[in-house]
């Protein structure tokens, strides 16, 4: 490859080192989209090329050069110059902030070029000099209005965030984002709020995936679209179940079609007739990545133009490795403001903690979750699950239910609390109660217990 001479203004080289960096993978190409864009890029050639890897991207086709060669066929210079891209060595990805940064700082010297070129050729006019400096400042201050930065005038924000005496109804519902499909819960936090990650935590079979579930349905019912990604079930399983919550008809029955009254009958039909019209997406892939899931999101919101959830179920199905488990929370923070969708992810507790061997109506800690000390310090809001042991079923409680707390152990936007319920094993359907659980104090209220502990902590 020819010595590239580069000037003060214009970086070819880094510019063709960025484009082959951008080959290293999905989450390297996204971690440089976000920060460069096509002017970032002097050459014409470059600018196509990038424009290519943007395109396939957001398709969700992968950037090999069998699928970049064909795009780039009818501009045969940008197809050489991608080529001689491909064959150059390869460029670590520690080097990738040091090339942004350089350029960045090219494309904003060009705009000052043309700023100084511009304010050369009107000092040769007529104009007067205050005209003239009145102009030029109108340019610095948009030019300074186009470099990046995160800063923004508090006007906006209240118009965008905060609801305005309109939308004060809302307001009386208490919920800031999108229902957690309780309305006790929604009342402890808010519901899920737009750019928050939302850890929902238990033990295996405890609900926490029918807590999810129960709240995906009621948020699409909202006309909200909900994109689920279940890394652990088919797709089949999910509809079942929630058939079954939206008819309270047994998971059995509908399982096999089992029914023995028309009431039975006439319920499940009118589920199966609403959920066809739901806006619900699910993906059982069990490959993904965060970033797999951010793209599939993306291209959900182009469809719909919005998305009210997503739903992860579970996080330990892409990693359990604490340090790739770090940063895979840290991806999925990133993602949630990116989109400005709340994304749930639902976790395991650690192996061997049960708590319905010990006193089930004490609340979690927030080290007992698998892979504490990274998830919990990544999640905005964390609900956990207990529920009481089958051997301790009292009289006048069904075998078909079992009673359950759902704990607020971490919420930032408020207060912490829990909410007790009854799950509905065969229907797969929590439902809130103000039963006392309690029978070790004749005297002791239904909340006593566990307002103890968050009094205290």
């Amino acid at each position: 490859m020819r010595k590239i001479i580069e000037s003060p203004n214009v970086s070819e080289g880094n510019e063709k080192r960025i484009l082959r960096v951008c080959l290293l993978g999905e989450e390297t190409f996204f971690r440089i989209s976000e920060k460069i864009d096509i002017d970032c890029f002097f050459k014409r050639y470059h600018q196509a090329i990038f424009e290519v890897y943007k395109k396939l991207m957001s398709d969700g086709i992968k950037l090999l050069k069998e699928n970049i060669e064909p795009k780039l066929s009818h501009d045969l210079r940008a197809l050489k110059v991608f080529q001689d891209i491909y064959d150059s060595d390869k460029v670590g990805e520690e080097e990738i902030d040091i090339i942004i940064a350089i350029l960045i700082d090219k494309k904003d010297r060009r705009k000052l070029i043309e700023i100084d070129m511009w304010l050369k050729k009107n000092l040769e006019t007529k104009e007067s000099s205050s005209i003239i400096f009145n102009r030029l400042n109108e340019k610095l201050i948009k030019f300074g209005d186009n470099i990046s930065s995160d800063q923004e005038h508090i006007s906006s924000i209240l118009i965008r965030e905060i609801p305005d005496i309109n939308d004060i109804k809302e307001v009386k519902k208490n919920i800031l984002g999108v229902t957690t499909g309780l309305s006790k819960l929604d009342k402890l936090t808010y519901g899920y709020e737009t750019g928050q990650l939302i850890i929902v935590a238990a033990n295996t079979s405890e609900g926490k995936s029918t807590l999810v579930l129960q709240g995906a349905l009621e948020v699409a019912k909202n006309n909200k679209p909900v994109a689920i990604f279940s890394l652990e079930d088919v797709k089949k399983e999910i509809v079942n179940r929630m058939l079954s919550c939206e008819s309270e008809v047994d998971n059995f029955k509908i399982k096999f079609r089992r029914f023995k009254d028309n009431n039975d009958k006439k319920k499940f039909k009118q589920a199966y007739e609403l959920l066809k019209e739901l806006p619900i997406e699910i993906d059982d892939s069990v490959s993904h990545s965060p970033f797999s899931i951010f793209n599939q999101c993306r291209k959900l919101q182009y469809r719909y133009g919005d998305l009210g959830l997503i739903v992860v179920d579970y996080v330990q199905c892409i990693t359990e490795d604490r340090e790739r488990l770090e940063k895979v929370t840290q991806q999925f923070q990133n993602y949630t403001k990116s989109l400005g969708v709340p994304i749930v992810l639902v976790s395991q507790f650690h192996r061997g903690l049960d708590y319905r061997q010990h006193n089930w109506e004490t609340p979690p800690k927030k080290s007992d979750l698998r892979g504490s000390g990274v998830l919990e310090e990544g999640a905005y809001k964390i609900l956990t699950i207990t529920s009481e042991p089958h051997q301790e079923l009292k009289e006048g409680i069904s075998a078909k239910t079992k009673k359950s707390i759902i704990w607020v152990i971490k919420n930032k936007n408020g207060q912490l609390g829990h909410v007790r319920c009854l799950h509905h094993l065969t229907i797969g359907k929590f439902k809130e109660t103000d039963f006392n659980f309690s029978s070790s104090n004749e005297e002791e209220t239904p909340n006593n217990a566990a307002d103890n502990f968050f009094n205290n902590n």
